[in-house]
């Protein structure tokens, strides 16, 4: 799992953080108009919320607010309470102590999980919208820093066998380690190049590449790419992609594969389906079935990921471009943990949109990026002989 490289974010011509939305405008004008008068200004804000209205939550009713269980909240502070970066006990040298460490995991779920502008979040924790987007931003760096490469990676050995045994119990098909899709992450229309960033739908938005198990795990992510961009190309500059080429039998032991739709590239480790163009054989139109229900697996995970995260189905909040993939890794982590914790899904993929945001019915089926692959064209015909 990489982020998308930063050098491809012009940071110097991002102008987002320096931005003021029209409240904090009001506030700084407030501010101005007072100061010279002496007159404090204090927002008002929510008193004891965390600290006596969350404890005393039923376990559904936590689970309903903050779209996870008390056992995933506790996992994580058991986390990333290691962390150096994040401060979370009283310094002995004076100033201002800072934010309780499952304080500061319960904002940074809140956030992610309702569709709540900062200034609520912050009124409703009693802290500032600047303490509240700090905290945001530092656990979830904290999250991909330390946590992604434990819980987001390729299966190996054992691992690897029992997950292409998973896929095979559950239509048939053969040698699946992982589905891959992609969706796309909205955000509001970047200073630069906000053109870029329109996906074939008509939203600014960033590209998501996942690939999840026959669980639901993500066991691998790419975020960052514009939304304009086709998900052949994406894939073809994610990290999966250059090290499959080049370390093809570790990553994929046993003559092992992904599956995707028709925008990824046949090859023997991905295999995608045949083109229906009306003249399919029998035994090929049962391979596209098959092929198509294992799939499945993917778009169902994310829908998990958007019903839990649902800051994922909205515009972000205003902040550098950059920051977002951070983000939304950083809920692909959580999206994890809280599979491993045993945390119910059912309500949350309800909410799932339900919607397919990949690129493959775009008549495009990835040739365009990629030279033809007869060795995957032959190991797709020896699996569909086998079916």
């Amino acid at each position: 799992m990489v982020l998308l490289f930063e050098e491809l974010f012009d940071i110097t011509a991002e102008r987002e953080l320096q931005e003021l939305s029209d409240d904090e405008t009001e506030d700084l004008l407030l501010l101005v108009l007072l100061g010279n008068h002496g007159f404090p200004v204090n927002r008002v804000r929510v008193v004891g919320y965390f600290e006596v209205v969350v404890p005393s939550y039923r376990l559904d009713d936590f689970r309903s607010h903050f779209r996870m269980s008390r056992d995933s909240v506790s996992f994580i502070e058991g986390l990333l309470g290691v962390c150096p970066e994040i401060p979370h006990q009283a310094h002995g040298h004076g100033g201002k102590a800072p934010v309780e460490l499952r304080k500061q995991i319960l904002i940074t779920v809140w956030i992610l999980a309702n569709p709540e502008c900062l200034r609520s979040v912050s009124d409703r924790f009693n802290i500032s919208r600047s303490t509240c987007y700090e905290v945001y931003q530092r656990i979830c760096t904290a999250i991909v820093d330390n946590l992604v490469h434990r819980f987001i990676h390729l299966p190996e050995g054992d691992n690897a066998r029992n997950t292409i045994q998973k896929f095979e119990e559950q239509r048939g098909f053969p040698g699946v380690l992982g589905a891959i899709d992609g969706s796309h992450i909205p955000i509001e229309a970047p200073i630069k190049d906000p053109e870029q960033y329109i996906n074939r739908k008509g939203f600014h938005s960033l590209q998501l590449q996942v690939v999840c198990d026959m669980e639901m795990m993500f066991i691998d992510v790419f975020c960052g790419f514009p939304g304009s961009v086709h998900d052949a190309r994406v894939f073809r500059n994610s990290p999966l992609f250059i090290d499959a080429e080049r370390n093809r039998d570790q990553l994929f032991p046993g003559n092992s594969h992904l599956i995707g739709d028709a925008a990824y590239p046949l090859k023997p480790w991905i295999l995608t389906p045949y083109r229906d163009t009306g003249r399919l054989t029998r035994q090929q139109l049962r391979y596209n079935f098959l092929h198509s229900s294992t799939r499945m697996v993917v778009e169902r995970s994310l829908a998990l990921l958007k019903g839990r995260f649902r800051k994922l189905k909205t515009s972000m909040l205003k902040q550098r471009i950059q920051d977002v993939p951070v983000i939304v890794v950083a809920a692909c982590v959580l999206h994890n943990i809280c599979l491993m914790t045993e945390d119910d899904i059912d309500d949350f993929l309800d909410d799932g949109d339900g919607e397919d945001d990949s690129d493959d019915d775009d008549g495009d089926d990835g040739l365009f990026f990629f030279p033809r692959d007869t060795e995957g064209e032959e190991k797709r015909r020896q699996i569909t002989r086998a079916l």
